[in-house]
């Protein structure tokens, strides 16, 4: 009897022993079979990739800048298509040896293409995968929405008539205009009348070596200036087939200048007058003084007061001729400190209409005080 209970605990504390012995195996096999754990990271990773045109089969033959930025590190780089990377294609690296971060899995990587100052497709985004990680790089294609075909031009001209507010009545005033294609950044400035005749303007872009002072899909902007203050929005312009073709686009402007002059008798003009930031008024007393070029007028002023910290307010009075001020007229506002020196450049505005209506203009003034 007590030989078979010996016997019993010794097959317990064998098999025991088996189960222990087995399961240290499995953990041992484990340990030596099972892979390692894969890289998410890299301190080398390069972005490459094919730039093609509208069709999506021809690559782009121009220099095109491509910005490809890892939004999740911040890190940037900008290069063009061709060079080293070939017809139509580019490529850019990143490099983080010292914490080994130049990419990751789940990095968002975003690219833009552009031609000139012009946006030729919308920005792309890709997420880094375990695969890009493993090859040390990610190919990001693009397709554009340039034509196969660019039809340009080696000399362009861009012409047209600058009007009064009621977009009948040609100016008579001498009035600068400046005309630039956003595209290429060229840009050229004149003045209305002369050659190309009372209220009209006329300038030329020639590009010989290129044979791309202008192209269909351009974009022109035209501004009217007088005496540096503008006299209307600027006017964008797309140019189309028919004006590569006839080599000219026709670019008319209706200025803010009134076919007959408004006048008024009364006529206050006041601001703000900021600190640097452009936000925050400025608490120091400072001398303002406005003067209207037009009327050769002048009133000075300090700001605080009555008007309330970093403000000032002046009123031009003429009731015998109604001509304190008038639609048209040049004012001309500048702010100096205690020792006459200005505390900003000299700020120039032309009165409108409307302004002459309300009988006042508002004319803030950002310093160079901090």
């Amino acid at each position: 009897m007590i030989q078979k209970s010996v016997f019993r605990r010794l097959t317990i504390i064998i098999l025991l022993g088996l189960a222990i012995f087995a399961v240290g195996c499995d953990r041992y096999l484990d340990i030596i079979t099972k892979p390692p754990e894969p890289t998410t990271q890299t301190g080398r990773f390069a972005v490459v990739g094919e730039v093609y045109q509208a069709d999506s089969k021809t690559l782009v033959s121009e220099s095109l800048t491509v910005t490809v930025k890892n939004l999740t590190t911040g890190s940037q780089r900008t290069t063009t298509t061709g060079g080293d990377a070939g017809k139509g294609r580019y490529s850019v690296s990143f490099v983080d040896t010292e914490k080994n971060r130049a990419a990751a899995v789940g990095d968002e990587i975003e690219l833009t293409v552009m031609q000139g100052t012009k946006s030729v497709s919308n920005p792309i985004k890709h997420e880094v995968t375990i695969d890009d990680i493993r090859q040390g790089r990610a190919i990001i294609n693009v397709v554009t929405t340039i034509t196969e075909k660019e039809i340009k031009t080696a000399i362009f001209a861009v012409g047209g008539s600058i009007y009064l507010m009621d977009g009948v009545t040609l100016t008579e005033e001498s009035l600068k205009v400046t005309v630039k294609n956003l595209v290429t950044g060229t840009e050229r400035m004149t003045t209305t009348g002369g050659a190309a005749g009372s209220g009209r303007y006329s300038v030329a872009f020639v590009d010989t070596d290129k044979d791309r002072a202008a192209a269909v899909g351009d974009t022109i902007q035209v501004t009217v200036a007088k005496d540096n203050s503008p006299v209307g929005k600027p006017v964008t312009y797309t140019v189309t087939v028919d004006d590569i073709n006839s080599g000219r686009a026709v670019i008319n402007f209706v200025t803010e200048l009134p076919t007959e002059k408004i006048t008024a008798g009364v006529f206050a003009i006041g601001g703000v007058v900021y600190q640097a930031d452009g936000h925050t008024p400025v608490t120091q007393p400072l001398t303002v003084r406005i003067t209207n070029l037009t009327a050769g007028l002048a009133q000075t002023t300090k700001t605080g007061g009555l008007a309330g910290a970093g403000r000032y307010a002046v009123a031009f009075v003429d009731t015998s001729n109604n001509r304190a001020a008038a639609s048209g007229d040049q004012i001309e506002v500048t702010v100096t400190d205690d020792s006459g020196q200005l505390a900003a450049e000299p700020i120039k505005h032309t009165i409108s209409v409307d302004e002459i209506r309300s009988g006042r203009a508002i004319i803030n003034v950002t310093t160079e005080i901090k």
